[in-house]
């Protein structure tokens, strides 16, 4: 997958995951060991990964229907907290 960014603190060679959900996307860096030996990695960690995904996406959907300034202040902050690494 070829991903165009805008910005962000991604170098070539990161290990990301692209999220793709709720008519948008997120990408953020993950473990190495999910792109180099993914098949080793315990589920009970895939989960983990898949449950933070999920919370990052909720944030980032509460700051797209954020509305006052201090809805989109604390729905930033929020997102910042679940979303980067």
């Amino acid at each position: 997958m070829r991903v165009v960014l805008d910005g962000g603190d991604f170098r070539t060679g990161d290990c990301v995951s692209i999220e793709q959900g709720g008519g948008g996307a997120n990408i953020r860096r993950v473990s190495n060991e999910f792109c180099i030996n993914n098949a080793s990695v315990p589920s009970q960690y895939k989960a983990e990964h898949q449950r933070e995904a999920d919370e990052c996406l909720q944030a980032t959907q509460r700051l797209l229907e954020a509305q006052t300034d201090e809805e989109i202040r604390n729905a930033q902050m929020i997102r910042n907290i679940l979303c980067e690494d």
